[in-house]
């Protein structure tokens, strides 16, 4: 992530190889780390924390993939970019990924949480249906 908002910022096309070839090896270990975990379930048939502890292996595993196959994409934006981003852009990016992750703190002080992520959760669970939750009294 680092190498990857430092390609946005100098638009140096050389870091954006780096992450790109980065992504192709995190790719592989991935693969790898799935694979050791395939094989402790089927040899070991882990139960009770073994097995929290493998599922959660895999769970940070897809997750970490996840970040590199969107530093990648990032980095293929800016490789693909004629010329940087302006200084104000790059001040609105910033600026967004400062209160990444702030969501939740807007909708509670908007008053909206409940409702929100209530219709969230039951979209996700059940999509199509919408669910109405009503603020406490």
């Amino acid at each position: 992530l680092k190498l990857t908002y430092e390609a946005i910022l100098t638009h140096d096309k050389a870091i954006t190889e780096e992450i790109i070839h980065r992504e192709l090896r995190i790719n592989a270990i991935e693969l790898q780390i799935d694979a050791s975990c395939e094989q402790i379930f089927a040899l070991y048939k882990p139960v009770a924390v073994d097995l929290r502890f493998v599922l959660s292996v895999i769970n940070i595993n897809s997750n970490l993939e996840r970040i590199a196959d969107l530093s990648e994409g990032a980095a293929r934006y800016v490789k693909e970019m004629d010329s940087p981003f302006e200084k104000s852009t790059l001040e609105k990016i910033q600026l967004e990924l400062a209160f990444e992750g702030q969501r939740f703190w807007d909708l509670v002080r908007w008053g909206l949480a409940d409702t929100e992520l209530c219709n969230a959760y039951t979209e996700l669970n059940d999509p199509g249906c919408v669910c109405f939750c009503f603020p406490p009294l």
